[in-house]
């Protein structure tokens, strides 16, 4: 489904990431992980269009994707969330959600009544009880991450790169939102990268894990490979330890 070919991004003479191959099949849950810095987000800045490679190559569905714009991107299928929650500010939430569903299948909706049903199954399906009214600034920091979930899923993606979506959840928020995406995954056929630092959460419910580190990949496996695997435990700790450990 998603090939990256040998990906590098340099920022001036610094190297963010230097030469990262890896595929993704279609139906995945990947975790893509490693420590602050290891250049998690630039990849998918750079998946999305965001930013543009300085080499290698992008390929999805046998498409060459490397050069296209982020809106032509997620046209094609590829959505994702961002770590700091971006919404319309001057459109209250269902008007957010109501213009990612016409973005994404928009041809298909058949009036106002539609869309006002879309933003409510959306709303409901992240978990995010407001009425049709709320505007984004009255929204918690927990909420704007719903938020920022309910409109990547409303332009009806294939692929999912799912960034940091957890931040500032509690526990039980946490529990959550992990089985939320598990439903996700599974009930609605998206599949996803998820990038994440509640390391408990993502291992239990990912089936494999891709690990970055200064912008090298690392390890590749499941997710009992990758707790064990000695680069990746030193990496995060420098030392022996269990991944995913309290």
């Amino acid at each position: 489904m998603l090939e990256l070919k040998n990906i590098s991004k340099n920022f001036g003479g610094l190297k963010a990431l230097h030469g990262i191959s890896f595929s993704i099949q279609q139906g995945e849950f990947v975790g893509l992980i490693g420590p602050n810095g290891s250049g998690k987000t630039t990849l998918f800045n750079i998946i999305s269009g965001q930013l543009k490679a300085t080499s290698g190559r992008i390929v999805y569905n046998g498409k060459d994707i490397t050069a296209l714009r982020p809106d032509r991107i997620c046209k094609s299928g590829i959505a994702r969330t961002f770590q700091i929650p971006r919404p319309f500010k001057g459109m209250t939430v269902d008007e957010n959600i109501v213009t990612a569903v016409l973005f994404g299948d928009g041809d298909d909706v058949t009036g106002e009544s539609e869309l006002l049903r879309k933003a409510e199954y959306y709303k409901e399906l992240v978990g995010l009880d407001v009425n049709s009214a709320t505007m984004p600034v009255e929204l918690t920091a927990v909420d704007l991450r719903r938020l920022e979930l309910a409109r990547a899923l409303a332009t009806q993606p294939k692929l999912l790169l799912m960034d940091e979506c957890m931040s500032g959840f509690n526990p039980e928020e946490i529990s959550r939102a992990a089985l939320m995406l598990k439903k996700i995954h599974e009930d609605m056929g998206i599949t996803i990268i998820w990038v994440e630092h509640v390391m408990a959460a993502l291992m239990n419910h990912v089936q494999r894990v891709v690990v970055l580190e200064y912008g090298e990949l690392i390890a590749e496996g499941t997710p009992s490979e990758i707790a064990q695997d000695e680069r990746v435990v030193e990496a995060y700790f420098g030392e022996k330890h269990v991944l995913g450990d309290a």
